[in-house]
């Protein structure tokens, strides 16, 4: 649980490289499904960028993450401003 919280506490610092990788790393690889949704929802929460748009691409192929990925990419492309 522990890591479920400090990976979801990440979003407001994802533009931070070393932070990003931990999302992408956690989200993509991650052994706990609960951690990958936990950083799935940090990269949403830190809004679009092209880096997290590539991740949210790669995710969309995932069976677990795959739906949710989608679904926050067709949420941006309708909402550019949303950062």
């Amino acid at each position: 649980m522990v890591r479920q919280y400090a990976a979801e506490a990440l979003g407001p610092y994802a533009d931070e490289p070393p932070v990003h990788e931990a999302l992408t790393a956690t989200a993509l690889e991650d052994d706990d499904p609960l951690v990958r949704h936990s950083a799935l929802a940090a990269v949403e929460e830190a809004g679009p960028s092209e880096a997290r748009t590539g991740l949210l691409r790669a995710l969309t192929h995932d069976p677990d993450l795959g739906g949710a990925a989608a679904r926050i990419l067709t949420e941006w492309d309708r909402n550019p401003d949303v950062r």
